[in-house]
């Protein structure tokens, strides 16, 4: 069995936030999500990316990403 990646931990932890509520729908999520996760930015701009394509995220220029309603 192989080792998960950075981008699918964070990947995993966001959505399981989302799902759990954590994170509320229109909430904005912000470039400071790498030092809560202690991953760089790169993993988490993937991950982000991805949560996009799932429609959980829409991205927002220059801001972030929020949560879809």
């Amino acid at each position: 069995m192989s080792k998960p990646t950075k981008k699918s931990i964070v990947y995993k932890k966001i959505k399981n936030s989302l799902i759990s509520g954590e994170i509320k729908p229109g909430e904005i999520m912000k470039v400071i999500l790498p030092i809560i996760f202690h991953i760089g930015k790169t993993p988490t701009r993937e991950a982000l990316i991805v949560l996009t394509h799932d429609n959980l995220l829409e991205a927002l220029p220059r801001t972030g990403y929020i949560v879809i309603k």
